[in-house]
């Protein structure tokens, strides 16, 4: 039972609301900023008017394969707006969103 619990905590609780308040965050700050915060992105991807940077993240849980591809579109050298697919986009329910 006590082996139930855990791995139901350890997986089944994520939270996709906290995830797209953190990427909300990050509206309005610089390319700069961006990357001192998330690291260097996986790809990148130039229009004459926006660049955007995709941060692709895959992992196994459990035998299922797990991704998200997050976007940050920079116009004006600021962060303009964002997406995201996958089933994997979220933040832990026992994380901060902050961090």
């Amino acid at each position: 039972m006590k082996k139930i619990l855990i791995l139901l905590l350890l997986s089944g609780c994520c939270s996709t609301k906290k995830y797209d308040a953190l990427l909300d965050s990050r509206i309005g700050i610089s390319e700069t900023e961006l990357i001192k915060q998330v690291g260097n992105p996986s790809s990148k991807h130039k229009t004459k008017e926006v660049l955007s940077l995709e941060y692709y993240n895959q992992r196994t849980v459990m035998k299922e394969k797990r991704w998200c591809s997050t976007q940050y579109f920079i116009k004006d050298n600021k962060v303009d707006s964002w997406a995201h697919r996958g089933n994997d986009c979220c933040i832990s329910c026992f994380s901060n969103p902050s961090s």
